[in-house]
């Protein structure tokens, strides 16, 4: 349903990015490198999820570049954990992070996420699902994301994260009673 709503068919191939379309985030990092994504893949669809400063250079940019109908500018959403699962893969290709927990969530959806080293490691839930890229690796990126990646089944995902890596509130209040010393 949400794919015919977003006139996405069954076989596209589908980026994924949530987060502000602000500098910083490098949006346009991704809008550079389409072109040689859609070489490879001429069926792939990018979902840019939030809003920023940035939309209309996004839209002007791949319209210029005669990939638009490509692209798809959803602006602030709610329903993230929905859209995350028709996504195939999902990027972060930020120039600088802080602890994203959006990318928490791709994990836990069981997506193969491909972001930039400048993403802080803490973030990998040791789920196989993370690879770190330099920014300045065009090519590496694209083979990233157009090399077939197998997503985890979600159930699995968070079973491996609740256990295994600790994502729990037991684990957490454990680790804020440690921070504040109680």
């Amino acid at each position: 349903k949400l794919r015919k709503e977003l006139r996405i068919s069954d076989s596209d191939f589908i980026i994924g990015m949530v987060g502000r379309l602000v500098e910083v985030k490098n949006p346009l990092f991704i809008v550079s490198i389409l072109k040689q994504i859609m070489e490879v893949n001429p069926s792939t669809v990018i979902i840019f999820v939030g809003e920023g400063p940035l939309n209309s250079i996004i839209e002007k940019k791949c319209r210029d570049m005669g990939v638009f109908s490509n692209v798809r500018l959803l602006g602030n959403r709610t329903d993230i954990p929905i859209l995350m699962s028709i996504f195939d893969v999902f990027i972060l290709p930020s120039i600088f992070e802080g602890a994203p927990i959006v990318t928490i969530e791709a994990q836990a959806k069981g997506l193969p996420c491909i972001v930039s080293d400048s993403v802080p490691t803490a973030i990998d839930l040791n789920l196989g699902l993370i690879k770190y890229i330099p920014l300045t690796q065009k090519e590496e990126w694209v083979n990233a994301i157009t090399s077939k990646q197998e997503r985890l089944n979600n159930k699995e995902a968070i079973k491996n994260m609740f256990h295994k890596e600790g994502y729990n509130n037991h684990s957490s209040y454990r680790q804020l009673l440690r921070v504040y010393q109680v």
